[in-house]
């Protein structure tokens, strides 16, 4: 089982979505797709260390 403390990598998701939904309009449109990218990664990033964080919490807590 996955601890709970898990499900804070899934908070990131906010990033994810938000890209999505900008990149969809403006994907003929480089110049407008800075914003997406910087989401995507945040998001990318902020996933793996709240895992860590979260899988972290719940085995010192264990």
């Amino acid at each position: 089982a996955v601890p709970a403390g898990a499900a804070l990598a899934l908070l990131p998701l906010v990033f994810s979505v938000r890209a999505a939904r900008a990149l969809l309009p403006d994907a003929e449109h480089p110049a407008r797709l800075v914003a997406p990218i910087r989401d995507t990664i945040a998001a990318a990033n902020l996933s793996g260390l709240l895992l860590a964080i979260g899988l972290g919490a719940a085995g010192l807590l264990a």
